[in-house]
């Protein structure tokens, strides 16, 4: 018999079987999917070091945060240490100097801002 009978309280349909099994996915063919994506993600990560390409571990959410932390803190002890330079600079004298600072400080912290 190539068709089904479907009984509900309402109704009786006969579907053909064609549609039956289109119903339903089989397991194993999802699992051979998903065995083969990793395969290729395998080979793919295989012949990237196989380039020269090493993997460097990623860093979490919160190294990062702490890694950029750090960095901002310590740009913005260097740009306090420039200003300190700056101001005992003479006001009159070495004009260039002074501007040559007051210059790094401006880039330094147009980078803080970015």
């Amino acid at each position: 018999c190539n068709q089904h009978i479907i009984t509900s309280s309402l109704h009786v349909a006969w579907l053909p079987r064609s549609l039956d099994s289109m119903a339903k996915v089989k397991k194993s063919h999802l699992k051979s999917k998903k065995a083969k994506a990793k395969a290729k993600q395998a080979d793919k990560n295989q012949s990237a070091d196989r380039d020269g390409m090493v993997d460097v571990p990623k860093e979490s959410r919160h190294e990062l945060k702490r890694r950029h932390a750090a960095e901002r803190k310590a740009l913005q002890a260097k740009i306090v240490e420039l200003k300190r330079q700056r101001k005992k600079l003479p006001k009159k004298k070495n004009k260039d100097d002074k501007k040559a600072l007051s210059e790094e400080i401006k880039t330094l912290t147009s980078e803080l801002k970015k």
